[in-house]
């Protein structure tokens, strides 16, 4: 047997001491070369047996080996039963050798052996092809004594392989083919399984996650199904009583799809996982849980969805129906029977408002400075304009509260496309429509000046302008000068030329002429 004396822990502690130093420490779970580089670990086959012994507190054995093809790698620690105690003896840790400008010795995962085990381990781990080692070391609990490291691989395609950590080093997988994978435990942070599949036509996909009840009813893993721009189809969470999770059909376009598998707990097992897809047919696709994404929903052919699972949000799946005329819309909702009484859609049909968007500016505006002023130019009669179309316009100038409306009709003009158009107003229906809207922009202005009483604005002055028989001089400012708010407001005040091209707060007192009258503070 190759032996060391390898003062592990003080070379670390310089390594990590220098390197905050220089402010260049990389991640928790990699060791440098270093760590190695007072002796030779001992090479051994990846299906062996050694002994070994720990005989100080800085003592440790390092042993390396090849894996030729990708498998499942399961290593044991034997050693006497120490006492009934639960102090921790060794520590078993296996790392992956990653060959660039520097060797680097990633961590795949670890476990500790304590004074009552005999044997103890990590279960399987599904590795790739490459170079290995395994470490053991005194656990927290010092101990000095012999054991015995047993390793034992398997060559198969069916397990993970890590490192496979990131979207990059993502495992590809196949549809109805198992894959196994294990929850490794790292001494920082937690182990993230990731896995890549392509789907070539638009699917109906369905994941089954499956493992062994570990008894304690806490969370084991999160999964998620992402797209390849990170966007979460579902998100769900198995807990360590859990033996089988399944999610429901999720229908989701041809493309690339991520699935991650994160263990939140202190317990490493083994896990297995079939990815099903079936051909799309009447079905939602993900992700459409906006108006804008909505999914078209034909009239009298069933459609089949699914709610996805999601930890940090609830699913909505949005359909879009076109209906061209007026008419009864009738629509049945079926699903399997479930247990429980709880409640578990709700279901909604709204009507799209067209002028949605620009409806929800103004709310933002308004909700900035609920003095904002906005102003529109309205057309009317122009060819095709029905009855409805107009009452939409009257009540687009009510519920914004224009400060000001521009109201005018449509001329027709030999040589324009709009002449040649079918569905001409008659000018009567024209003129009709022009003096309603200007009654309702009179309306709404007058409303919008009056909500303005009393308010303070900012005024920039332009011009003199005469003076009404009922305008009564003010000492020192003998002028009427007139100028507009911030929010389009036309003031008058007094003042004189020397008030012209500046701007003044203002005080805003009561309607008059096309305005409001206002005092200069």
């Amino acid at each position: 047997m190759n032996k060391r004396k390898l003062k592990i822990i003080a070379v670390t502690v310089a390594v990590v001491t220098a390197l905050l130093f220089l402010g260049v420490f990389g991640l928790a779970d990699s060791i440098k070369d270093g760590m190695f580089n007072m002796n030779t670990p001992m090479h051994i086959t990846p299906n062996t047996t050694v002994t070994g012994k720990i005989e100080s507190k800085d003592d440790y054995e390092a042993y390396m080996f090849e894996v030729e093809k990708d498998g499942a790698l399961d290593v044991r620690l034997d050693h006497d039963n120490l006492l009934d105690s639960v102090k921790c003896g060794y520590k078993v840790t296996l790392y992956k050798i990653i060959e660039g400008r520097e060797r680097e010795y990633r961590e795949i995962t670890y476990f500790n052996s304590f004074w009552s085990d005999v044997t103890s381990g990590w279960g399987e781990t599904g590795v790739s092809a490459g170079t290995y080692v395994v470490t053991v070391e005194p656990g927290a609990d010092i101990i000095f004594g012999e054991f015995t490291l047993v390793t034992t691989f398997t060559a198969t395609t069916t397990y993970e392989k890590e490192l496979n950590d990131t979207k990059e080093e993502a495992n590809p997988i196949s549809v109805g083919r198992a894959v196994y994978g294990s929850s490794s435990q790292r001494s920082e942070g937690y182990d993230y399984d990731w896995f890549v599949f392509e789907l070539s036509a638009d699917s109906c996909v369905n994941l089954s996650f499956v493992h062994e009840d570990l008894t304690y009813p806490m969370a084991g893993w999160n999964i998620k199904i992402i797209t390849e721009k990170d966007e979460v189809v579902c998100d769900f969470t198995s807990k360590l009583t859990d033996t089988v999770i399944k999610t429901g059909s999720l229908g989701l376009r041809a493309g690339t799809y991520y699935i991650i598998i994160e263990n939140v707990s202190p317990v490493a097992t083994t896990y297995s996982m079939v990815l099903g897809a079936d051909k799309a047919v009447n079905h939602e696709f993900e992700l459409n849980d906006t108006p804008e994404t909505a999914i078209n929903l034909p009239q009298n052919i069933p459609m089949g969805g699914s709610l996805a699972d999601r930890l940090l949000s609830l699913d909505k799946d949005y359909y879009k129906i076109n209906v061209t005329e007026n008419g009864v819309l009738e629509a049945t909702f079926s699903h399997e029977a479930l247990e429980g009484n709880k409640n578990g859609w709700n279901i909604r049909i709204l009507k799209k408002e067209e002028n949605g968007e620009y409806l929800e500016i103004v709310k933002v505006l308004r909700e900035y400075d609920p003095l904002y002023g906005i102003t529109t130019d309205i057309i009317c009669g122009f060819p095709g304009e029905t009855e409805a179309d107009f009452e939409d316009s009257l009540d687009m100038i009510r519920r914004v509260k224009f400060c000001k409306v521009h109201a005018f009709k449509y001329s027709r003009r030999e040589g324009t496309a709009a002449a040649l158009m079918e569905g001409q107003i008659p000018g009567e229906i024209k003129n009709q429509r022009s003096d309603r809207l200007i009654e309702a922009g009179e309306r709404v202005s007058a409303g919008f000046m009056e909500s303005c009483r009393g308010a303070v604005r900012p005024v920039l002055f332009e011009e003199l302008c005469e003076e009404s028989e009922d305008d009564d001089g003010a000492e020192g400012r003998n002028s009427l000068i007139t100028g507009y708010t911030d929010n389009y407001i036309k003031v008058y005040a007094r003042g004189d030329s020397d008030d012209l091209n500046s701007i003044k707060k203002v005080k805003l007192l009561e309607r008059y002429k096309d305005g409001m009258k206002g005092e200069i503070e």
